[in-house]
């Protein structure tokens, strides 16, 4: 890139040459009107018209004003000035790809989400596992209550002599108690269905546990693929600035031989449009980067959530070490998503049978104790009054007051059993649907199986034929490079033409844009082997199992 920078220099050279000379004016055809830009500054696109495809001539002139009036526009200061505005480090932050994947596991909202659903599937588990426990309890009653009485009774008894007349007036209350406690103890000890739940909430767990690895496991490469477009569009970048600050170059010097006379509008034209369409692809790619950089600022999930901007150069990240056999069997053995499916048979399958025992009896020891007690008092007050004539009268009080109490228990155990042996079919059709829903787990673990097959072919062959891609568009570009200077040297010499330097330069661009996609898609398919085959890279080792522990779950 260096040598292709000094080589622009000499054509600024050879600008100032070239000014003493003169050529006469040629003359416009159809080709010239089609390499100039279809834009000016207008928000339209430019309409290709019937009389746009016949030949027209008008003064040289007139197309040498248009040429000048889009490079009085300084497009490439604008795109130079978007880049600055949207690639502002003063907004952004630098983070290495080490970083980005260890702030995105303390920060990522969707991993905290699989944590807390690995929690609930662990607590579930818990809760299963407890019914093997026997159950207790005690309930306990103790109330109060009051009667009261009031009553008068009047007597006269005729057939005495002397008649005799009088009465009683009796009062009192009662209160009672009652007071009771009982405790109870049960313990199912043989129940059919309750080892396949425990099972079913077992697999879910590892199912879970599972679908929390393949969620880390598919944030590495989602960070993993988008860092690494973000270095390969920073180096396109770069590279394109480069690009068309000569294919500026190339303008300047095509405008200078246009004045001497040395080459004809058409050259002009062509060289006016290459360098504008470079600007068009540079324009493209600071706007990937921006959106590329948005989205790893999404993953990452920064406080404020910054652009993000990549550190590093874009190389190939390192060797996939095993070979295709091999990478089939790790990703059949120990990829998330296998994993997962078979899990969720078995949970399915667990259930069904549960479905199934409930039909038999269950048996349970049960025992009961009880105490009561009835505490009572009871207060009687009666008067008497009477008399045999009017001139004797009498009376009398009396006071009662008494106070009970009693007390009892009893205490029972036996054995116990429950048998719903039949339910309506309702069971059996359950049971059904779960042993249908472990089959299709199953089916799909299979095909689960054969797509992953397909991805590890695909890349450990797409890792093959991007080193060649690299390589050969290496050669490319090193090519394009020494006859470009060859071909400088015979444009100095005047045995060439600006269109051959113009061609030279596209080839250039078009190798350093295949030699860079070739290493970012290399380091994609990479990453993904890694994932396919559930092999942590380098850059996430022991983050997965970090965070279960901190969190208390079990791996």
């Amino acid at each position: 890139m260096i040598k292709f920078t000094q080589s622009m220099v000499q054509m600024k050279i050879f600008f100032f040459t070239m000014l003493k000379r003169r050529a006469s004016y040629v003359r416009v055809t159809l080709l010239t009107l089609l390499l100039l830009p279809t834009t000016c500054y207008p928000a339209k696109a430019q309409k290709i018209t019937q009389d746009d495809l016949n030949p027209i001539e008008m003064p040289v002139g007139h197309y040498i004003k248009e040429l000048k009036a889009l490079d009085d526009q300084g497009l490439l200061s604008i795109i130079e000035d978007f880049k600055a505005t949207s690639i502002d480090p003063n907004q952004s932050t630098t983070l290495s790809l080490d970083e980005c994947i260890s702030v995105a596991f303390a920060n990522n909202p969707s991993l905290k989400s699989e944590i807390e659903l690995l929690k609930a599937s662990r607590d579930r588990l818990i809760a299963e596992s407890r019914s093997w426990n026997p159950t207790a309890g005690i309930t306990g009653d103790s109330s109060v209550k009051n009667r009261t009485t009031n009553e008068i009774t009047r007597v006269k008894q005729l057939n005495l002599s002397p008649s005799k007349r009088g009465y009683t007036r009796t009062s009192g209350s009662t209160s009672s108690y009652p007071q009771s406690l009982i405790g109870e103890l049960s313990w199912t000890f043989l129940d059919f269905s309750r080892q396949p739940k425990i099972n079913a909430a077992t697999s879910n767990y590892s199912k879970q546990r599972y679908g929390f690895y393949l969620a880390s496991r598919r944030l590495i490469f989602d960070i993993q693929d988008i860092y690494y477009q973000l270095l390969a569009t920073q180096e396109l970048i770069n590279s394109y600035e480069i690009i068309a600050e000569s294919y500026k170059n190339i303008v300047l010097l095509n405008d200078s031989r246009f004045g001497a006379g040395l080459t004809h509008l058409g050259e002009v034209g062509q060289a006016h449009a290459q360098f504008f369409s470079t600007l068009s692809d540079l324009t493209q790619y600071i706007e990937r980067y921006y959106a590329l950089s948005n989205k790893l600022a999404k993953l990452v999930s920064l406080p404020g959530e910054p652009l993000i901007l990549t550190e590093g150069e874009n190389q190939f990240a390192g060797e996939w070490i095993f070979g295709l056999k091999e990478s089939i069997d790790l990703a059949q053995l120990n990829n998330d998503r296998i994993l997962e499916a078979l899990e969720n048979a078995k949970e399915f399958n667990s259930r069904g049978i549960a479905q199934i025992n409930q039909t038999l009896p269950s048996f349970s020891l049960k025992s009961r104790a009880s105490l009561e007690n009835n505490s009572s008092d009871s207060y009687k007050k009666t008067f008497a009054s009477g008399s045999s004539n009017a001139s004797s009268n009498s009376s009398e009080t009396r006071r009662n007051f008494t106070f009970n109490n009693n007390a009892s228990y009893d205490i029972s155990a036996g054995i116990f059993f429950n048998w719903r042996f039949y339910q309506g079919g309702v069971n059996d059709a359950l049971a059904s649907s779960d042993f249908a829903q472990s089959k299709s787990a199953e089916f799909k673990a299979k095909d689960i199986r054969d797509e992953l097959i397909a991805s590890v072919r695909t890349s450990i062959n797409a890792l093959k034929s991007n080193r060649l891609k690299y390589i050969s568009s290496d050669a490319a570009a090193q090519s394009a490079r020494i006859s470009y200077i060859a071909s400088m040297a015979r444009l100095n010499a005047g045995v060439s033409d600006v269109t051959t330097i113009n061609q030279l330069v596209g080839l250039y661009q078009r190798a350093i844009q295949v030699e860079i996609n070739a290493i970012q898609n290399y380091n994609i398919q990479l990453a993904r082997l890694y994932f396919d085959t559930a092999i942590w890279p380098k850059e996430a080792e022991g983050l997965a199992l970090e965070l279960l522990k901190a969190t208390g779950l079990p791996r």
